[in-house]
């Protein structure tokens, strides 16, 4: 509950007092327009998220429920990390799925190999929303990168997959995940059928 012996204390020690800001844990501190006398004027219980980082870099997502007293406010927080993450998953897998479904469309309108490469990184990219996709051909004892395609926003893990013609290995396809994206089980089996599904052609 909020009281004002809050407001008695200085910034400082309210920022040493918790490794994280304040101004994102209290929210009547936080900087999209919400505050206490708001939310007293409006005597409603008010809902929102808030994104939390904790002091190892970690982070987690509380909805956090606000509702008038005649003390104060009650604040309840609960942590919904395990439910963002659960949905951020389902979100990467359906577009991963767009991006299976892109595939055929390409393969019908393929008219010569490098168009077909260049349409599939770009592909990965725009619709599947992966940082970057580059083709790699084995040549001569080399490897030569044929097809390149870069989207937005920091780099994460690199994925590889192995590229073959009659059993035989002929290059690679790498994916480069968003920063901080985890791929779970079902999306890899999305993308491991979008790569069988292109050297079946």
């Amino acid at each position: 509950a909020y009281n004002s012996f809050s407001d008695t204390l200085p910034d400082a020690l309210l920022e040493n007092a918790m490794p994280e800001s304040m101004d994102r844990v209290l929210p009547w501190r936080l900087k999209d327009g919400w505050s206490r006398e708001r939310t007293m004027q409006d005597v409603r219980v008010a809902t929102l998220e808030n994104e939390f980082e904790f002091a190892d870099g970690s982070r987690g997502c509380f909805e956090l429920r606000i509702e008038p007293v005649p003390e104060g406010l009650v604040i309840l927080s609960i942590d919904i990390s395990d439910r963002k993450r659960a949905e951020a998953g389902l979100q990467r897998t359906m577009r991963a799925l767009r991006t299976l479904s892109g595939s055929n469309q390409i393969l019908v309108r393929a008219l010569d190999e490098s168009k077909y490469l260049d349409d599939v990184c770009r592909l990965v990219v725009e619709v599947g929303e992966y940082r970057t996709a580059w083709v790699e051909f084995y040549r001569q004892g080399d490897v030569h990168e044929v097809a390149r395609a870069t989207g937005m926003g920091p780099e994460g893990e690199t994925l590889s997959f192995e590229l073959e013609h009659e059993e035989q290995p002929i290059g690679r396809l790498h994916i480069t995940l968003v920063s901080d994206a985890e791929l779970d089980e079902v999306e890899r089996g999305v993308l491991d059928e979008f790569i069988q599904r292109g050297q079946g052609q």
